[in-house]
C-alpha cells in the first residue's frame, strides 16, 4: 500500500499557515482562525477573502481525511508505545527451597514404601501354607445398646372438615364460619352466601363457590333449589 508523502500536503499546510506534522487541534484552530478572519459577515463580498476561505477548508477537510485513514496527519511521525520491559525473575526463597528439597525426599520415601510392598506381598503370599483355612467374616448381631426396635406407628388421617347441618345453633355456626359480614332479621350473609335460622336453629343456607360456606354443599339435603 502507498502512504501519501508529508511532501504532497505541503500547499495544505501552507494554506493554512500551520508547518507539516502539526497536532489536529493546532490545525482545527489554524482552520476556524481563518473562518473567522475571512467569513463573509466580517469581509463582505470580498472576493480575495472568499478564495482563502474555500482554499483553507479544502486543505483542511483534506488533511482530515488523511488523518481518518491512518490515525496521524501527513509527516507527523506515528507515536509507538514500547512493551513494559519484565521484570527480572526473583531468587527463590529460602522457604521455597526448603519445601522443594522436603518435596522431593517425601516422594523417595514413598517410592521406597511402594517398592518394599510390592516385594514383600508377592513373598508373602508364596511362604503361605498350603492347609491355612479361609478366614470367614460373619455378620456381628447389632449391640443392645440400641434397644428393642421401635414400631412405627401408621399414620393418623385427618379429621374431616366440619360442615353445616340442619338444626346446628348460632353459636356452632359463629364458631364454624366466624362472624358474618352482615345479618338482615334471622339470615347471617357471608358474601354471596348465607345461612337462615329459625328460633336460634339453622333451617336453611345457601354456598357459593366463591364464598363456600365451611365446604358444605349448596343446599341442606333434602331441601328444594
Amino acid at each position: 500500500m502507498r502512504y501519501a508523502q508529508p511532501t504532497e500536503y505541503l500547499a495544505d499546510y501552507a494554506s493554512l499557515g500551520v508547518r507539516p506534522g502539526c497536532t489536529p487541534d493546532e490545525l482545527k484552530g489554524a482552520w476556524r482562525r481563518i473562518v473567522g478572519q475571512s467569513h463573509p459577515d466580517r469581509t463582505g463580498d470580498c472576493r480575495e477573502a472568499a478564495d482563502r476561505l474555500h482554499e483553507a477548508t479544502a486543505a483542511y477537510r483534506r488533511l482530515q481525511a488523511f488523518h481518518r485513514r491512518h490515525g496521524h496527519l501527513p509527516g507527523r511521525p506515528v507515536e509507538t508505545v514500547a512493551p513494559p520491559a519484565e521484570a527480572p525473575a526473583a531468587p527463590p526463597s529460602p522457604l521455597h527451597v526448603a519445601a522443594r528439597v522436603m518435596s522431593t525426599q517425601l516422594f523417595r520415601r514413598a517410592a521406597l514404601a511402594v517398592a518394599a510392598v510390592a516385594i514383600l506381598v508377592p513373598t508373602a503370599i508364596a511362604l503361605r501354607p498350603a492347609n491355612t483355612e479361609s478366614v470367614v467374616l460373619r455378620p456381628q448381631a447389632p449391640a443392645a445398646a440400641f434397644g428393642p426396635p421401635v414400631a412405627l406407628r401408621p399414620p393418623v388421617a385427618p379429621e374431616p372438615k366440619r360442615q353445616l347441618r340442619l338444626g346446628d345453633t348460632v353459636k356452632s355456626v359463629r364458631a364454624m364460619l366466624g362472624k358474618p359480614t352482615r345479618e338482615k332479621g334471622e339470615t347471617w350473609y357471608y358474601g354471596n352466601s348465607s345461612v337462615r335460622f329459625s328460633k336460634g336453629r339453622v333451617v336453611d343456607w345457601y354456598s357459593t363457590k366463591r364464598i363456600p360456606l365451611a365446604g358444605s354443599p349448596e343446599r341442606p339435603p333434602g331441601v328444594k333449589k
